[in-house]
């Protein structure tokens, strides 16, 4: 079974680079608890599905080695703002129970925390086995700047 997320916070992060491991501000509202066991209808999983698609597309290499897929890019100073959600909780945000407020750890509990957990391992193997393989290569942002992008704003 695949690992879930429930979005159930947004984050406005004023940012200085734009991995985002230098934050000026981040302001976070949590949402209320709006359970829909739907998940995504056709169309979103077909956006999806299609950005999924590019790495096995011919050119896909060339796209993604193009000079601004440097770390350089993401972490020379650029100010920004973007609207996410983190994928873990950030130093500073409370307490380690402070999360337990949130609505996706109200309704899912232990699977949520254990879900993340999993994507967090997930991505951890993904850095061991691609430096095993291309060691020095690439530099990973921090654990903290992990997030999923909802939208560009500045």
């Amino acid at each position: 079974m695949l690992p879930k997320i429930a979005i159930d916070s947004a984050s406005i992060a004023v940012y200085e680079n734009r991995s985002l491991e230098k934050l000026i501000s981040l302001q976070t509202i949590q949402f209320c608890s709006a359970r829909n066991d739907d998940g995504p209808d056709d169309a979103q999983k077909s956006i999806v599905e299609s950005i999924l698609d590019e790495a096995d597309e011919e050119d896909y290499h060339e796209a993604v080695a193009r000079a601004g897929h440097r770390v350089s890019h993401y972490t020379t100073p650029a100010l920004g703002v973007t609207l996410m959600h983190s994928l873990i909780q950030t130093p500073g945000a409370g307490s380690p129970r402070s999360h337990v407020a949130r609505a996706g750890l109200r309704e899912r509990g232990m699977q949520e925390i254990m879900d993340r957990q999993m994507i967090l391992k997930a991505i951890h193997e993904f850095h061991a086995q691609v430096d095993q393989i291309l060691p020095g290569l690439y530099r990973w942002f921090s654990d903290v700047s992990l997030h999923i992008t909802l939208r560009g704003i500045m």
